[in-house]
């Protein structure tokens, strides 16, 4: 058992009814094994569900919140448990979607043994969906967006502040062996 409480986070809470969930010991399951087991010994929990695969805990009890406490401070939950009465912070929606797009990017690779990324599936999807509104006679309306799309994933376009500063290195250079300055 590790020797910091983990935090175990109210996501929703009705009379006699609590629900937490504890993000970080996911999928382990003799940590929610030995939370239930010390839930069990509190007199006034009716019944307690754990699953590891969702860090969820589920507790029915009787009487109020602060005998509910006692008792688990009497069975030895804060050694294990850290409660906060609030819900677990949100890491902001970029950095969870650049986090899915990494692990989609790591199993295309693992599935094709290193063959192909998520990249070259996007380039594949856009030049496909691309030629197929072309094919269909949408010149000027959805084919040439994909296909500028593809374009910019096939040639690796950077992000827009990389791309000044890489035209601003470009103008150093170009300076800096005789030409125009900007």
């Amino acid at each position: 058992m590790p020797t910091r409480p983990a935090k175990a986070y109210l996501v929703h809470r009705a009379p006699g009814r609590m629900r937490f969930r504890i993000p970080e010991r996911r999928h382990d399951a003799a940590f929610f094994a030995e939370i239930q087991t010390r839930l069990g010994k509190c007199t006034n929990v009716r019944d307690a569900q754990v699953n590891p695969l969702t860090s969820g805990i589920l507790v029915h009890f009787t009487g109020t919140l602060d005998a509910l406490i006692a008792q688990a401070h009497a069975s030895g939950l804060p050694t294990l448990l850290e409660f906060e009465m609030s819900p677990p912070p949100l890491s902001p929606l970029a950095d969870r979607l650049r986090e899915q797009a990494s692990r989609l990017d790591e199993a295309v690779k693992h599935y094709t043994g290193g063959e192909t990324d998520a990249r070259s599936l996007a380039l594949l999807g856009l030049l496909a969906a691309g030629i197929m509104q072309f094919a269909r006679g949408e010149f000027l309306g959805p084919s040439v967006p994909l296909l500028w799309y593809a374009s910019q994933v096939a040639a690796g376009t950077p992000a827009p502040g990389k791309r000044r500063a890489a035209a601003a290195k470009q103008r150093t250079t170009r300076s800096d062996q005789g030409g125009e300055q900007s």
